[in-house]
């Protein structure tokens, strides 16, 4: 545990820390400030006591949790950018273009373009 807290120009010496609390410095939505976290020191880790909340351990289990849903919703979000969605329907446009070259689709008077246009669903 730090033995003293909130230290700034205004009151150089802080605060004194409480052994009995959690070892977090924690600050005001301000973010002018900082202070002993008011919570009761409950696991011991590293030598210093800490709150549920700011418990080493849990800070980086939690962390990891949301790092692997960042990770997912990423990962999804990629799957699905135009770029990744273009490239499909090109490959599909490809497929239906060298299937028409080889003859295994009667094409009859049908141009690569007119091909291409059936498949986003146009008129040839």
């Amino acid at each position: 545990m730090r033995e003293r807290y909130g230290a700034w120009t205004g009151n150089p010496k802080g605060t004194p820390g409480n052994h009995e609390l959690c070892s977090e410095s924690v600050s005001p939505s301000t973010g002018w400030n900082s202070y002993q976290c008011s919570r009761k020191g409950i696991i011991e880790e590293n030598g210093e006591l800490w709150c549920k909340q700011h418990a080493p351990a849990n800070v980086k289990a939690k962390r990891e949790k949301v790092r692997a849903e960042w990770k997912a919703k990423s990962e999804a979000r990629i799957a699905n950018q135009p770029a990744n969605v273009r490239r499909a329907a090109i490959e599909e446009c490809l497929a239906v273009v060298e299937a028409i070259e080889t003859g295994s689709v009667t094409a009859g008077n049908r141009t690569c373009a007119d091909a291409i246009r059936a498949l986003l669903g146009g008129e040839a």
